[in-house]
Order: C-alpha cells, then sequence, then structure tokens
C-alpha cells in the first residue's frame, strides 16, 4: 500500500525511529539519466565537457552531509555542469538544475545540531552567486527545454546525420 503512495521507510536519525516518508518522484530521476543520454549525444565531445552532480535527491544522513562539506560540495550546486570552447583559452560555462513538473528550488536554511547552527545555502542563492561569476545557469523540467538551454548559450553541439534525425 505505501508503494502505490510514493512513500518508503527510511530510517531518518541515529536512533534508529524510523517513520514512512514521501520519496523522490522517480520521473525527475528519469529526466536526469535521460538528460545524460541526451548530452551524451549531442554535445560535441571535442570543445565541450560536462558532467553531473548527483549530491541531491537522497536522504543524506547529517553525518554524511557534514563530510560532504568539509570535502567542499557546495549545497545548491545544480545537476549538470558543463563547458565549452569559445575562442582559444576561453570558455563558456553552464549550470543546469533538472526539476519535475512540480519540483520548486531549495531556499537557504539554518540548520540546529548539538554542534551549533550553520547555514545551508539553497538552490536560488546558489544559482545567483553562479550568475554572479558569469555562469549561464537555467532550470529545465524537460528535455526541450535542456536543448533551449544550450542553444540559447551557443554551446557546440555534434553535427547529426540528416536533418530531423533522433537525437537519442
Amino acid at each position: 500500500m505505501s508503494e502505490q503512495l510514493g512513500l518508503t521507510l527510511r530510517r531518518r536519525d541515529g536512533r534508529g525511529r524510523q517513520r514512512y516518508v514521501r520519496s523522490r518522484a522517480v520521473p525527475e530521476n528519469d529526466l536526469h539519466a535521460g538528460t545524460a543520454k541526451l548530452l551524451a549525444a549531442v554535445l560535441d565531445p571535442v570543445c565541450t565537457y560536462w558532467t553531473t552532480v548527483p549530491a541531491g535527491g537522497y536522504d543524506l544522513a547529517p553525518q554524511a552531509a557534514v563530510r560532504l562539506a568539509r570535502l567542499g560540495y557546495k549545497s545548491g550546486t545544480p545537476d549538470v555542469l558543463l563547458w565549452w570552447a569559445i575562442g582559444v583559452g576561453e570558455c563558456g560555462a553552464g549550470a543546469i538544475e533538472l526539476k519535475s513538473a512540480n519540483g520548486r528550488l531549495t531556499k537557504t536554511r539554518v540548520v540546529h545540531t548539538r554542534r551549533g547552527s550553520r547555514v545551508v545555502v539553497g538552490q536560488t542563492d546558489r544559482h545567483l552567486e553562479l550568475r554572479a561569476a558569469g555562469v549561464h545557469v537555467a532550470v529545465c523540467r524537460s528535455h526541450a527545454e535542456v536543448l533551449a538551454a544550450l542553444a540559447q548559450w551557443h554551446v557546440p553541439l555534434r553535427a547529426t546525420s540528416a536533418p530531423g534525425a533522433p537525437l537519442l
């Protein structure tokens, strides 16, 4: 019954207490996987580089989140980071946040722990920081929106074998 409602049993703390929580939407995971396939198919590998940052969408234990932060991970980082050549020694940079149809960007919040409080920067504020650094940022809810962002940013794409040929 709980699976039909999109609920999964998860351990939420170190005391062994368990409760049902709403799991992340599978369509967003499908959007991530499909976007990875799409980028591999359409980006010109000679002059572009991209990677995903699979840090969100998981229920991390507090210790794991602290460890990632200590290693340099910045909360709110978009899901896909990409760079492309513009000229000799110059490049463009873009970041794509993938969201399901109903997904919303996270907000900056204060987290209280036994050792004190810390600020966890949300996606809205992290996107502002990236834009201030000259990075193109897009929030995309479909593969069509990903392609539109790439076109708007003038990212070099592979030449297709025939006009109208499928990308995937």
